[in-house]
This record gives C-alpha cells, sequence and structure tokens, in this order.
C-alpha cells in the first residue's frame, strides 16, 4: 500500500526551563503522521516526551495503541510503530524530482472531523536549521497554505501528482521537509540504530572577495574556501584550501552545485550519513586528498530541543541551576545575555568538545537571607565552588553535597567578586524558603 497519511493522538509531558522545579505540564494533542508499510513516519514535535499514543486510519473508527521508536532527534522526524507488530523491514521510498519554486501540494491533514485536504504553495527555497534544533542546515521549501490549516497537520504528507513528496512542519515556520529528508533519516535507522546528522569537522572562510584573494596572492584558477580551524585528527591544519568534496567542487562562495540547486557545505556535511567524506586539498600548491570523520558534534546534545519528559536541574539554598542547552536559550531570558549566547555557540571553538561538558548557569533565585547577593549571579555560568571547577551538573551536586567547609564559596564567569553560602544554616534556610515560596518540601539539594 503506498503511503498514506494517518491520524494520531499523543498525550506529552512538556518539561519548562522557566520553572523546572514545577515538573512537566501535561497535553493532549491530535497530529499527523505518514504510513509506510507497518511503520508511521511523523514530525517528532508531535511526540515529543510522549506518555502514551492511539493510531487511527483514516478509514476506519477503531484505534490502536502505537509506540515511538525512533526519535530523530536532530531531524525533526520520528518513527511510530502499532502495538500490533513491526515487520522491520527497510522503509524504501522511491526518488521524485526534486522540489521547486510555486509548485502546489496537497497535504491531507488529520482534524476534529477527520482527514482534510489543503492545498500548499511553494513561497521560497531557502537552506535553514529546523524548528527546535541548532543542529546543522537543511535546504527546505517554505509553503504558504490555500486556505486553512490547522496545526495537527504538522506531520502529514506532502503530495504532487500522487508521489509523497516531503513532509508538512507546522510550528515557528511552516515548512515541507523535503523526501531527500525523510529518505536519509529512514536509511539511517535501517541497522535499528538513528546515529545522527553530521557535520564537518572544520571551519573555512569563503574565497570570494576580490582583496582576500589578492593579499592570499590566490591564482585565478583556485576556488574553494580556506581552512580556518579544524578539528584534532582531521589531518586539515589552518591555511589549507578544500576545493571539492567527494569529487564534488566547491565554489568560491562556500557552495557545492550550481544555481537553484547549490548548497552549502554545511547542508553537504548534513545529508551526509556518519562516515567520512573526502576533500580534495590544496596545501602550498600541492593538490592531495584526505579523508575526514564526519560525525555529530560532541555538543548535539545540547543543540536540539530535549526528547526527555523532565528537564535536569540542581537546586540547593534557594538556588536553582540548569545546564546550558537549547532550551535554556530559546526559552528563556538566557538568550538575550551576549555571554551565554557566546558560550552557546562556541562550545567547539572553545574545546569544550567532551559532551558530558556543560557549562551550569544559576537560572533562578528564591531570595532568603541564607542567599542574600546572589541576585547579581543569576544567568551566570558557574565556574567553581570553593576554588573546585564545575564543568558538569555533576560535579556542582558532588561538590556541595560532600563539602565539610563552613561556607561554599561560587565564583561565577564573567562576574566580579563572590557568592558565599553558610553551609551548616543551608537547612533551616531551606524551611523558611519552603514557608515563604510554598515550595514542595521534596525539593532539597538531595532531590536532583
Amino acid at each position: 500500500k503506498p503511503p498514506h497519511a494517518v491520524c494520531i493522538e499523543v498525550t506529552r509531558r512538556i518539561p519548562s526551563a522557566a520553572m523546572p522545579y514545577n515538573g512537566p505540564s501535561i497535553k493532549t494533542i491530535r497530529a499527523t503522521g505518514i504510513q509506510i508499510g507497518k511503520r508511521i513516519v511523523t514530525d517528532l514535535e508531535n511526540v515529543r516526551g510522549a506518555i502514551s499514543l492511539t493510531v487511527r486510519q483514516p478509514d476506519q473508527d477503531t484505534a490502536v495503541q502505537g509506540r515511538l521508536l525512533f526519535s530523530g532527534w536532530d531531524t525533526g522526524m520520528a518513527v511510530i510503530v502499532s502495538e500490533e507488530g513491526d515487520d522491520k523491514a527497510p522503509l524504501i521510498i522511491p526518488d521524485i524530482p526534486a522540489i521547486t519554486l510555486d509548485q502546489e501540494f496537497g497535504v491531507s491533514a488529520c482534524s476534529d472531523r477527520g482527514l482534510e485536504m489543503v492545498r500548499l504553495r511553494v513561497d521560497r527555497i531557502y537552506e535553514s536549521r529546523l524548528d527546535d534544533s541548532d543542529v546543522g542546515r537543511f535546504t527546505l521549501a517554505g509553503v504558504s497554505a490555500l486556505g486553512s490549516i490547522q496545526p495537527s497537520a504538522s506531520g502529514a504528507p506532502v503530495f504532487s501528482s500522487g508521489n509523497l513528496s516531503g513532509m508538512f512542519h507546522s510550528g515557528k515556520s511552516n515548512y515541507v521537509m523535503p523526501l531527500s529528508m525523510i529518505q536519509r533519516f529512514l536509511k539511517d535507522i535501517d541497522d535499528g540504530e538513528y546515529n545522527g546528522i553530521p557535520s564537518l569537522p572544520f571551519e573555512y572562510q569563503p574565497l570570494s572577495h576580490p582583496d582576500l584573494r589578492r593579499y592570499l596572492s590566490l591564482p585565478s584558477s583556485l576556488h574553494g574556501v580556506r581552512v580556518t580551524r579544524s578539528l584534532a585528527g582531521t589531518l586539515l591544519i589552518p591555511g589549507d584550501y578544500v576545493t571539492a568534496l567527494d569529487g564534488q567542487p566547491v565554489s568560491n562562495d562556500g557552495k557545492i552545485g550550481t544555481g537553484a540547486t547549490a548548497i552549502s557545505i554545511q547542508a553537504f556535511g548534513s545529508r551526509k550519513l556518519a562516515s567520512t567524506v573526502n576533500l580534495t586539498v590544496n596545501r602550498g600548491g600541492r593538490e592531495i586528498v584526505v579523508a575526514v570523520p564526519v560525525q555529530p558534534s560532541a555538543d548535539t546534545a545540547a543543540r536540539i530541543r530535549s526528547t526527555q519528559d523532565r528537564r535536569p536541574f540542581f537546586y540547593s539554598a534557594g538556588l536553582v541551576f540548569q545546564n546550558l542547552d537549547y532550551e535554556l536559550m530559546h526559552d528563556t531570558k538566557a538568550g538575550a545575555d551576549s555571554q551565554l549566547a557566546y558560550r552557546y555557540f562556541n562550545r567547539v571553538r572553545d574545546r569544550l568538545n567532551d559532551e558530558s561538558d556543560r557549562d551550569v548557569i544559576l537560572t533562578n533565585l528564591f531570595p532568603d537571607a541564607i542567599n542574600e547577593g546572589a541576585e547579581r549571579f543569576v544567568w551566570a555560568p558557574v565556574e567553581s565552588v570553593n576554588g573546585v571547577a564545575v564543568r558538569r551538573m555533576e560535579d556542582l551536586r558532588a561538590i556541595v553535597r560532600s563539602s565539610a567547609n563552613q561556607y561554599l564559596v561560587f565564583k561565577f564567569r564573567g562576574r566580579s567578586g563572590l557568592l558565599a553560602i553558610d553551609r551548616p544554616g543551608i537547612p533551616e534556610g531551606e524551611k523558611r524558603i519552603r514557608g515563604k515560596y510554598g515550595l514542595p518540601d521534596s525539593l532539597s539539594e538531595a532531590a536532583r
């Protein structure tokens, strides 16, 4: 049976980065998916934090229980399987021509009235990150609806001339994820595991500006980009010129291909499966081919909206600490802080490459005598406690719990001065804070 639309009802837990101590809210939504064989592909946002879900075929009155099988946490897609079974066969979709400007699509979307058809028109083809992710760059088709369209249409199959062309996404932006993205995602999970979107392990500078080319004394025949930084183990060095990727020439503006089909080097990397890419490199006038590894970057988990239904945090003495990650940057005031934005977007550049390393931020404060003076450190990363460096949440938790000092002395990055907390006074301070702010007894330094 060819791919077709199915209706999904999902009950989700939605954690809050603004108030993580309140626990997640519960929400039930209606959404749409694409039935391919016995599996269903849908928009990841539909099933993020799913507690339960049911699947209903449009021509049937009864619904069956489903479960989440794969989360493409950095692709915006997920795979569901009904509890009736999973054939585990690879999902194969035939190629079709690429999406073009002004192309019109039919979208079958679920609503409270059943399956409805909506027409879409492509009004722009552009390269961007996906909603709810700061990982990778993808070629997307921005669309406008020829009529009203419900949020429940997100995840719906997009058809052109009877062929599956992509998946509709409704969110901060309305766009179609082209068929090539779905194919890449399905190929990634063929081995029973989702590996993720890889990134090219180097930074570069385009060579399109004539003054730069003259300064570097580049011949007109040399095209491509100049390597400015590379990660260890790539065999690239600053000053190398990358002229081709997997045999495909790189233009001076960092694009592969020509005209409307040209894509950036980053988008090219996003299409790869994690493995290696062969770079043609001009080094000192000599051309060599270098195989470099491509895999998800170390900080991928920090750059996407989490699929977990609870948000990690640490609480003590009226202070709430959280990881610097996508939710904190996009859902709270942290995104307006230039220091945090720099550290968030430059983790790899600063060689904070270990996924377990994550800035820990003081995000919330319940003012009390025990934490007097802490106001000036809100939205600052913790640098150390009692002189011991804090590189991850586990460090902070261990230091606070194991300290036998009279004071817990916090030092924060980018802020002058210190914050001293009278450690023996914390239990009494906690009691005052719980009474004043109505916090549960379970919210204590031992709770998280």
